[in-house]
């Protein structure tokens, strides 16, 4: 079978599921994945994190959630998405990271 044909046979996995078990598959997913995931809002704050990316930032979970994803992001994920960044820092006053991205736009 071709790739695309499955990707577009097989709707009753989407059509037999209600939201409570989207939700539960959604969530067990999150949970076994070994890679660090985490989903934002629409806003970009953090509202899904799993133990995989608590564990590779050292962040805690309650500290991360709530928080922008552009915390989450490095200076090589900002030039892959076309965007720069800087960092100013003072001795003694602390530093300043600053991100900036390509507004995009809505589809």
């Amino acid at each position: 079978m071709d790739v695309c044909e499955r990707r577009t046979g097989g709707p009753e996995f989407r059509e037999d599921v209600d939201g409570a078990d989207a939700v539960q598959r959604y969530q067990a997913l999150v949970t076994a994945v070994d890679d660090g995931t985490y989903q934002p809002d629409t806003e970009g704050r953090v509202v899904v994190v799993n133990e995989a990316l608590v564990e590779a930032t050292g962040y805690d979970r309650d500290a991360l959630l709530g928080e922008h994803r552009s915390l989450l992001l490095g200076p090589a994920d900002v030039e892959r998405h076309g965007g720069e960044s800087r960092v100013d820092a003072e001795p003694g006053e602390g530093s300043t990271f600053r991100l900036t991205l390509p507004a995009v736009e809505e589809r």
